[in-house]
């Protein structure tokens, strides 16, 4: 498990697919870390998850990259999603009018 200041990752690899376990509070204290992460995790595998179950708080600036990341993936071939997000981290979602489009796998 790798550490940034409020936040923590874990990555499972397996077959073509990769899962980033989240933790902790996304904000813009971590978006440089995570945008490095995710563009690593993306180049590496077709599919890659955002597990946000253990996400306690996500802000605009994490929001933005992962729909960056979003949308970087689908012209590149690749996926990316979120999965599991954390009542408060899926309440957020929701009055933004996001959720599906993040959740959508393909």
């Amino acid at each position: 498990m790798s550490t940034g200041t409020s936040w923590q990752h874990d990555v499972v690899t397996e077959g073509g697919s990769t899962c980033i376990l989240l933790s902790g509070e996304l904000d813009l204290e971590a978006v440089e870390q995570l945008r490095d992460l995710l563009r690593t995790s993306t180049q590496a595998s077709t599919e890659v998850l955002a597990d946000l179950a253990a996400v306690s708080f996500i802000d605009s600036t994490v929001i933005g990259l992962f729909i960056e990341t979003r949308h970087a993936t689908a012209t590149s071939g690749r996926s990316f999603a979120i999965q599991n997000p954390s009542p408060p981290v899926r309440r957020v979602f929701d009055v933004m009018g996001i959720f599906e489009f993040l959740a959508e796998r393909g």
